[in-house]
C-alpha cells in the first residue's frame, strides 16, 4: 500500500495564534485559519494516538492525550498553531503542537507533527 493511501484516512483543521492589545491594555490571543495567510489551513493525514514512550520522548505527561500527525504533504504547522480534528470515537479535539511538521525522510514523501490535546484554548 502507498504512502498516500496511508495517510489520508484523516483530516485536521489548522488555525494560527494571532496576538492584540484589547483596550485595558491586556493581551488578547485568537485562534483562525485566516491568520495562517498563504498557507493550508487544513491537511489529509492519518491520526495515531501516542503512548507512553513516545510521551516521554517529547515531554508530555502521562495523563494528557497526545497524536502523532502523518502526511504526504507538508503543512507547515508550527508551535503557533491549533490543530483541531475528530477522532475515531467522534469526540472533537483541539490540540497545541509539541512537534512542528517535519519532513521525516528527508526527500518530502512523510511529514510528521506530534499535538497534545489543550482543555481551554478555543
Amino acid at each position: 500500500m502507498s504512502l498516500a493511501k496511508l495517510t489520508s484516512r484523516d483530516s485536521v483543521t489548522i488555525n494560527r495564534l494571532s496576538t492584540t492589545r484589547g483596550t485595558a491594555g491586556g493581551q488578547l490571543r485568537t485562534y483562525s485559519e485566516g491568520n495562517r495567510g498563504e498557507l493550508p489551513s487544513s491537511w489529509t493525514c492519518r491520526i495515531q494516538p501516542i503512548g507512553g514512550e513516545e510521551k516521554r520522548e517529547f515531554g508530555i505527561r502521562a495523563e494528557r492525550l497526545a497524536w502523532k500527525l502523518l502526511g504526504t504533504s507538508n503543512p507547515t504547522i508550527t508551535v503557533l498553531d491549533q490543530v483541531s480534528f475528530t477522532d475515531a470515537d467522534e469526540i472533537d479535539r483541539t490540540t497545541r503542537v509539541i512537534e512542528p511538521s517535519r519532513n521525516l525522510d528527508g526527500q518530502g514523501r512523510l511529514y510528521r507533527a506530534i499535538v497534545e490535546e489543550v482543555g481551554n484554548e478555543k
